[in-house]
């Protein structure tokens, strides 16, 4: 055990490193606030950000410095010692680390302490819902019309509309995030009102994990994003939550997305293999190996053909396709197709990440702006969100923005940028003039009724 440890240190250390960076900021945090908001976007964040880092270390020091075949592929065929590793251990210290300075120093000490969020009107709740049957009905006449089957594994989900005309494929995937954003706003709404929908709640999240379960374990985006949002706003606007609870219920979720992350690749790729959850790969491992791998083909010189357009890549998502100058560029379809194809081919993608953003870019340089960069947008958000008047729109927002902050870190540093405008701001749009409509129609309606 001990040389195992010694031989494992230049991981161990930076990782510990990161323990104690995040344990000084929630002290910080916490000095400024007379307490610590568990569910204030930061702080969440800055876990999030933790567990990418601990787990693959851990799995790592498990498998006793090395990987077995349920691992990260990449990560089994390479066999990289801990002195290799290491460098990504330090970029997530580091890219930790200007966030939290960047964080403190500019969320300030907001004049409210907590969150009061107004209930919305009753035409609001109705105008969420029938956007959310709506687009189900679609999605259920588009698999209909284009007599399109159930996929047959995860990565065929991915496939599933790639035959359809590209502007029915735009179509379908901001509607997709739509789906994603109604359902987080009718979570909320509900849970305002929990002695009242209560059963609803836990039966609808029920349903959600049944239906993972018995039809097949795909995207866990879904599931989880129901759970954080319900939990989120009980805290916030039923009762709060004490930290032990929360620390029990952290633990036993971030058990269930490895062990259903684990059995779906089983499922799929790997049927005979045996269940081990200590040594499996999983998304956070996933997302270290990007980083690992992507240092490495940088090195010989393979990543050239898309610099500096990485720079602009999530930009350029707010414009369509078919409006856009230049060739758009999806890091993660880039690095799958360019060095996986034939992965691609079957569906399967391997994220990005913002640290495999950053050595693809300028290395160290950019791990620091973009921890700098994020930590400045969450805590504005914040302060507005705190200072502001406090609708149900503004805590809406608010809401989407931590439950999805996870995307900065494992997709690119402005994933929520394009997502904010064609999952968020068009459907409060939308809802904000068919609310009005509906007010006017009413009015109309009252001044023709005869006295």
């Amino acid at each position: 055990m001990v040389d195992l440890l010694k031989e494992g240190m230049p991981v161990i250390l930076p990782v510990l490193l990161i323990i104690a960076g995040e344990a000084g900021f929630l002290r910080t945090l916490k000095k400024m606030d007379g307490k610590l908001q568990v569910f204030e976007i930061g702080v969440l964040y800055s876990a999030i950000v933790l567990v990418y880092a601990i787990v693959p270390c851990f799995t790592f020091l498990a498998g006793g410095l090395t990987y077995s075949p349920l691992s990260d592929g990449r990560l089994f065929a390479d066999q990289p010692s801990p002195r290799n590793e290491a460098p990504i251990y330090w970029y997530y210290l580091l890219f930790l680390a200007c966030f939290a300075l960047t964080y403190c120093a500019s969320r300030g000490r907001p004049k409210r302490k907590s969150l009061k969020v107004s209930t919305p009107e009753g035409s609001t709740v109705w105008i969420l819902l029938a956007c959310y049957l709506a687009i189900r009905i679609f999605f259920v006449y588009t698999r209909f019309h284009y007599n399109i089957e159930d996929p047959e594994s995860y990565g065929e989900s991915y496939l599933l509309y790639k035959g359809l005309p590209l502007i029915l494929q735009q179509m379908l995937n901001h509607l997709g995030g739509l789906a994603l954003t109604l359902q987080l706003l009718l979570m909320a709404v509900m849970t305002f009102n929990y002695r009242k929908f209560r059963s609803i709640i836990l039966c609808w999240i029920a349903l959600e994990f049944a239906g993972s379960v018995l039809f097949g374990i795909g995207s866990r985006s879904m599931l989880f994003t129901l759970m954080l949002s319900f939990l989120i706003t009980y805290h916030v606007a039923v009762k709060r939550i004490s930290m032990r609870a929360i620390a029990v219920v952290s633990f036993l979720g971030l058990f269930l997305f490895l062990s259903l992350g684990i059995i779906r690749d089983l499922s799929t790729s790997l049927p005979d293999a045996e269940f081990s959850l200590l040594t499996s790969g999983d998304e956070f491992e996933s997302v270290f190996a990007n980083a690992y791998d992507l240092r490495q083909l940088k090195e010989a010189g393979e990543t050239k053909e898309i610099f500096p357009r990485l720079y602009f890549a999530d930009l350029m998502n707010l414009i369509p396709a078919q409006l856009s100058p230049f060739r758009k560029l999806d890091l993660a379809e880039w690095y799958v197709e360019t060095f996986y194809p034939s992965l691609a081919d079957k569906g399967g993608g391997l994220a990005f990440g913002v640290i495999s953003e950053a050595i693809v870019g300028l290395g160290w340089f950019d791990v620091l702006w973009r921890g700098a960069v994020l930590g400045w947008m969450f805590a504005q958000i914040h302060k507005i969100c705190f200072v502001g008047s406090q609708s149900f729109w503004s805590y809406g927002f608010y809401l989407w923005t931590t439950v999805l902050s996870y995307n900065t870190f494992r997709t690119s540093t402005f994933a929520l940028l394009p997502r904010a405008f064609y999952q968020f701001a068009i459907l409060f749009f939308v809802v904000r003039i068919s609310s009005s409509l509906l007010v006017v129609k009413r009015a109309s309606d009252r001044a023709m009724t005869p006295v």
